[in-house]
């Protein structure tokens, strides 16, 4: 293999589990020699690939008969994986972006300091501070509160626009 031409392939666009060798293959025809997959691990309630609810698990929409398996569901990956390289001169690379753990995994719960609050992360104040105001503002604006603004114009458009809602942010917001 001379050079990688790799192409991101989304679990959920190759189909059936069982299938995905020969769709894959029919990619190496056109030249692809690795294949990126996003985290193939179960998703978290906002249903993004890299925000991962259960990393020892295989997400179940996608490999639904092999969910209950001892080792996850993750053998038939493999499968995947070494076919592809045996068979077809091709690579996978499966992403897994442990730091990508959604808000509502169980681990969080389990893993005192498995997320950076201001608690255990006292610096992050600040910046919970603006996030705070930048939401009253947000709100303020949205229900036409912000008469400072424009007339309570919810648009932005320009450079003077944006000064606009710095000055506003600073003098009723607390802003530093």
């Amino acid at each position: 293999m001379d050079e990688l031409v790799i192409q991101t392939v989304l679990p959920y666009s190759l189909g059936d589990v069982e299938n995905w060798v020969e769709v894959l293959k029919n990619q190496t025809l056109l030249g692809y020699n690795g294949f990126h997959f996003p985290p193939i691990q179960q998703l978290g309630a906002s249903g993004s690939y890299y925000s991962i609810n259960e990393q020892l698990q295989v997400n179940i929409e996608i490999f639904k008969q092999y969910a209950n398996m001892e080792d996850g569901g993750f053998q038939k990956m493999k499968e995947i994986v070494n076919t592809m390289e045996k068979e077809h001169n091709a690579i996978c690379i499966v992403d897994i972006l442990l730091n990508h753990t959604s808000f509502d995994s169980e681990w969080l719960l389990q893993v005192e300091n498995g997320v950076y609050n201001v608690e255990n992360t006292p610096s992050l104040q600040s910046a919970l501070d603006l996030d705070l105001a930048i939401k009253a503002f947000s709100e303020n604006l949205a229900a036409g509160n912000e008469k400072e603004y424009y007339n309570g114009s919810n648009r932005v458009e320009n450079e003077e626009m944006v000064d606009c809602l710095m000055n506003i942010m600073k003098k009723k917001y607390s802003m530093p």
